[in-house]
Formats: structure tokens, sequence, C-alpha cells
């Protein structure tokens, strides 16, 4: 068996001509040689191709890079083995900027690139497929004519061979090419940890160019090298957040999303304050909410939006009951004339009815949310078709997505509450149409439950619940009605 491999290496090793050695500069025609790699990472997919130059500052706009190669057979079982120490450094020094690349001979013999992968624990290397045949591959421009496997070859970012080691633990089998054990190129000393540590340090800002912790957009990268390092929310790269970031994205929305042929890449991405890689009312609420300084500040009194619909003539009225919505997207697979807000002053409609869009937007400047209801017109309207015609979006204050409901009809209702505003107690009159589970409790501006009124079950007929505030601050509070899987609320101002 021995003698057999030892044929397979010089067999091999002789099909390359020059390869480059310590202290040797990468040409830039061999810089420009496409290599494709064989598994995915973070930042390449099957299939898809890099060049050493996309890593070469002097070609490539100035992010220079200290590069490490590791040329290993599949078939042997010491390149196998020395698999996870190879990714155990790319996890030390990829924060660095420091490339590594896998250049894996004889693939499929019996290890592909992607097998090699995720059986040796490389989960970040870039595996490449290089031609075996061609003295061009990376294997054929780095391995060593005379050596066996693995090789290590330590290139810094001036694209200089600066080592070629054949163990990771020390320096002291590195080589110019002639098989000879030396200390290369002003190395000085210890393990190939040690000698890419150096070369990082002589690279210096230039290859840490993204090491500031300021990452103002929160993407993890910093903004130094950040396209796109403006402040979530500032669309309009002002390093603002203010309405004119409301009025992009709100634009944004209206014209198409994520698609809106009008807005860059990283404004898009400043708008999508969510996160879900798309825009909507929810992404108009946050910012808002940036600008008034009420982000993740607020809790939702609940999850639904319960919606009643009504005909006058040629007219659709909608109808949002809900104590904590605080923005809607309303979407048409019809054409419709005109949309109005009926009878909430607080609140903004912005709206996209032409060139197919059929969009509106409803929300508020000031963060408030309906209250108790929102009514819009929809002017010629009535033959709408709600579950195939309209398509709606909720957010509460929090921008969060809300469940929407459909009501026929409610089988209870708050009646009345007065006094209002009182001090400190005030009645609830409420009626219930059809017997079933009845809570009836009382919610603060924060969301939180300060008091139940009612809670079991209830049969059918006209009630009566009071309310002693006594021990409570004054402000607003909401009267909330679950029953059946619906709500119902009303406001309240306690004055003391």
């Amino acid at each position: 068996m021995k003698k057999y491999l030892f044929i397979f290496l010089m067999t091999f090793t002789i099909s390359y001509s020059q390869t480059y050695c310590a202290g040797d500069q990468i040409s830039i025609e061999d810089q420009n040689v496409t290599h494709v790699v064989g598994a995915g990472t973070e930042e390449y997919e099957v299939g898809d191709s890099f060049r050493l130059s996309d890593w070469n500052g002097d070609l490539n706009g100035g992010e220079y890079h200290v590069i490490f190669v590791d040329m290993s057979a599949s078939w042997w079982g010491p390149c196998q083995s020395v698999a996870p120490d190879v990714d155990a450094l790319e996890e030390d020094f990829s924060e660095f900027g420091v490339k590594f690349v896998t250049s894996l001979s004889d693939v499929g013999q019996p290890y592909s690139a992607q097998q090699w992968q995720s059986d040796f624990g490389v989960s970040e290397t870039p595996l490449v497929l290089d031609e075996n045949a061609s003295s061009t591959g990376m294997f054929g421009l780095l391995h060593d004519s005379w050596n066996a496997f693995p090789t290590f070859a330590l290139i810094d970012h001036t694209m200089t061979v600066r080592a070629k080691p054949w163990t990771l633990s020390s320096n002291s089998n590195s080589n110019s090419c002639d098989g000879n054990s030396n200390t290369i190129n002003g190395f000085s000393g210890g393990s190939t940890s040690n000698f890419i540590q150096q070369l990082v340090d002589e690279c210096g800002i230039l290859c840490e160019p993204c090491s500031g912790t300021l990452d103002s957009d929160g993407d993890g990268i910093a903004d130094e090298c950040d396209d796109c390092d403006n402040l979530a929310g500032d669309v309009n790269d002002d390093y603002l957040v203010d309405i004119l970031d409301v009025i992009n994205v709100v634009n944004m929305v209206l014209n198409g999303g994520v698609n809106a042929p009008d807005f860059t890449d990283c404004a898009k991405s400043d708008a999508d304050m969510t996160g879900d890689a798309s825009l909507n009312i929810l992404d108009v609420i946050q910012i808002i909410n940036v600008i008034l300084g009420n982000l993740n500040q607020y809790v939702s009194t609940d999850n639904f939006v319960d919606i009643t619909s009504d005909i006058n003539g040629n007219d659709l009225y909608l109808t949002f009951n809900s104590a904590s919505a605080a923005g809607l997207e309303l979407k048409f697979n019809q054409e419709v004339s005109d949309i109005e807000i009926i009878n909430n002053d607080l609140f903004t409609i912005s709206k996209n009815l032409e060139s197919n869009e059929n969009i509106a937007l409803i929300y508020s400047l000031e963060g408030k949310v309906f209250d108790e209801s929102l009514t819009i017109k929809i002017v010629n309207g009535s033959k709408l078709d709600r579950e195939n015609d309209i398509s709606i979006l909720a957010g509460n204050l929090a921008g969060d997505k809300m469940s929407v409901r459909w009501i026929e009809a409610k089988n209870f209702s708050i009646t009345s509450l007065y006094p209002n505003p009182f001090n400190p107690t005030t009645k609830v009159d409420y009626s219930v149409e059809q017997a079933g589970n009845l809570r009836l409790s009382v919610y603060n501006i924060l969301g939180q439950e300060v008091a139940v009124l009612h809670n079991g079950f209830q049969t059918e007929g006209s009630y009566q619940a009071v309310w002693n505030a006594g021990e409570l601050a004054s402000g607003v509070y909401y009267i909330n009605m679950m029953m059946n899987g619906y709500t119902e609320t009303k406001k309240a101002v306690l004055v003391k």
C-alpha cells in the first residue's frame, strides 16, 4: 500500500510546474485566476467563484486581507485530523479580516467538498474545487512538489507568500520550496497562530477597517466599513431620524415596498425596522416610535383588531375596534376611488390609488392608538369582497403585528360608562345577548391590567359593574370586555 501511495504522490506532484515559494509575490495574472467554491459558507455559496485579487486592497478598493491556505488531500488521515484546527484558527482570526481557504485535492476520493465540511467541522472555510491537473489552480500555485499533505501557505496583505509550514504547532518545518527547515522572511518563531497574528499586526489598520465597536444600524458591520452605516430608521442618510424618514418609508411602502425603484438598498435596509425583509405599516410605526423616544416602551392590551362593515349607497364603511391598534395597512385587489378617515383626527392617511398599487396607510405621527374605534370610508367600495379584495395588516404601538377579525355582530356591548371623567368610582353598564364566559377588566396606558370587574360565565341580560379607582393615580384607563373570542373597549378618565 505504501508503494502505491508513493507512486501516486510522485505522479501527482510532477504534473505541476513552478510554485510560489516563501518570499515570492503572487503575480496579478495568478491573483486573477478564478477558483470555485465546493462547500457553502456565510460568504459563499456552492458554485460561487472568487479570485485572490478580490482580497487584494490594491485591486478591490482598499480592503486588505491576510490569507491562509490549507492544501489537503481528501483521502489522507492527517489532513482530516487537522481540518478542525484550521477551522479554529478561522474563528480566532476572521474578525481581523483573515481569509481562510481549503484547497482540497482529489475531491470525491472519498470526500466531496461538502462532505469534508460536514464531517470534519470546517464550518466557515470556503472549500475550493481546483483543477488538480492545472498548474494555475490554488493547489498547483502553492503546493511544493516535494512536500506531503497537508501543507499550508500564509500570504500577507501585499500578496507575498511569507511562510509555507506543514504543521500548525511551529514553523520549524517552514520551507522555501527546497524542503529545508528555515526561519522565513522575518518570522520570529512560534506557532502558525503567532505568525498569523504577526502578519495581522504588520497590516495594521489596513486589515482592520471594521474593527470599531460602533454599529449604528445593528447589522453586524462596523460603521467605518458599512455602506449603510447610519442609524436604523435614518432612511435619507442625514444621521437623524425625523419626519423626513417617516415620509420616505411611507413612500417606499406605497410604491412597491422592498421593490420600490426610487430608493437604494441601504435606504430600504434602514427602513426595515422589524428586520423581516419587507416594508409595511409596522416599520412606519416603529420609526415614529424612534422619533418620539417610545420604542420598546409599550405592551399591547390585546392582540386583536375587530372589524365591522357597513354599506351606505356606493360606499363601504369599515370600523376598526381596538384599544391598542396604532396603524393599519390596507391593500385592494380592485380599483377604489378614494379612502377617508371619518372619526379620528389624530390619525393620518397616506394612500396610492394609482399605478395599480391601491394601498393605504393609516398611522399617528403622535404615537397614538385608536382608543376605541376608527372608521374609514371607501368611496365606491360597496362591491368589494372582504375575503378576496381587501388585505389588512394591523400593528400595535410597539410595532408588532396584530390579528384581524371580521365581526358580523357582537353578542355583547358596553352600553354606558358613567360618570366619565370620574372620581373615584364609575359605573359600567353592559349587555349580553348570548351566554358565555365574560371577562371585564381595566388596563392602564402601559397595557397593565389594574382591575378585574367580572371573570366567569355570564347569562343573557343587562348588567352593571362598579369600578372604584380610589387607589390609582389620575390618568387614562381602558375598560376592556372579552367574550366568545371578541373584545370591546371604552376609555375612562380618572381625575382626582
